[in-house]
């Protein structure tokens, strides 16, 4: 009879702490679709790996007991899965368009950004970004590196003169490359941005790691006014990880570059940092922030 006992307090216990469990798993899935109504609006791709990591990693840590610890992870490991499941149903009535037929690379990182979304093939990767910007679609993804064609080029151009943010930026690998007659290599890996009409910008204290940001800038036409720039950057200790300059249009004796660092450029020191390139440039823009 004691045993019996015993063992009904234990099953009390847990009956206790699953009704618990289940009203925080209830509030963890209606912050996740706050979080999904967030992503759509702005383009951001369903799946962060770093973030995910990141979850896992300083959870992980509140369990004090290392056996139990191992469960654990597995156990935050599925509630994940189950809060990504959530938030793709959450994205079924998003539109995204993308540049190409369906199969060609941009269409795969479309369906890699956003799986349950709508996707919208546009001829060009002007007319896709123009379906993004005029409200046809919520976003576009389109190519901006690992082809030899044109298209990285001109999405470089419309990230400096247009009006929508990089917001995310998918990587693929072995899938066909763009549209026949590209001439590309299909085996290299390819970066595509999502483009969307709100810009994304990271918390103010939110840790330098995994954060990239995207700027395109025109300097003055000065000797040294490159370098300077550069020298701003680089005093901030933001590491550039691209740089690459492009003739603006119409104007064939001036450029303006497309350079991507690493780093929180919305922290107290990114913020820093823009406001001196603002004064030494001749135009500017954050064009996009990325994990």
């Amino acid at each position: 009879m004691r045993e019996n006992n015993e063992l009904e307090n234990y099953r009390k216990q847990i009956d206790e702490i699953d009704k618990q469990t289940a009203k925080l798993f209830e509030a963890r899935m209606n912050a996740v679709k706050g979080i999904s109504a967030y992503k759509k609006t702005r383009g951001i791709a369903v799946t962060d790996k770093s973030r995910e990591a990141d979850v896992i990693r300083r959870n992980g840590a509140y369990i004090s007991d290392d056996e139990i610890r191992e469960y654990y992870v597995r156990f935050i490991s599925s509630v994940i899965q189950i809060s990504r499941d959530l938030q793709i149903r959450e994205t079924k009535g998003m539109k995204a368009a993308y540049y190409g037929n369906e199969g060609s690379a941009c269409f795969f990182a479309a369906k890699k950004a956003f799986p349950n979304a709508s996707l919208y093939a546009y001829p060009s990767v002007i007319a896709a970004y123009r379906a993004a910007e005029q409200g046809e679609c919520d976003c576009a993804v389109l190519p901006i590196d690992g082809d030899s064609s044109e298209d990285p080029r001109t999405v470089k151009d419309l990230a400096f003169t247009g009006s929508l943010y990089i917001n995310a930026v998918v990587e693929t690998k072995d899938v066909q490359d763009f549209p026949e007659g590209h001439g590309a290599d299909s085996s290299a890996a390819k970066r595509f941005a999502v483009f969307s009409r709100v810009q994304n910008l990271p918390s103010a204290n939110e840790p330098d790691e995994d954060l990239h940001f995207i700027l395109t800038f025109a300097v003055k036409n000065e000797s040294g006014s490159l370098a300077q720039a550069l020298n701003i950057i680089g005093a901030h200790d933001f590491n550039i990880r691209t740089l690459t300059g492009r003739p603006e249009k119409d104007m064939s004796r001036n450029y303006y570059f497309y350079a991507e660092a690493d780093g929180n450029v919305a922290s107290e020191n990114g913020r820093a940092m823009l406001r001196e390139l603002f004064a030494v440039c001749a135009k500017m823009k954050l064009a996009g922030t990325y994990r």
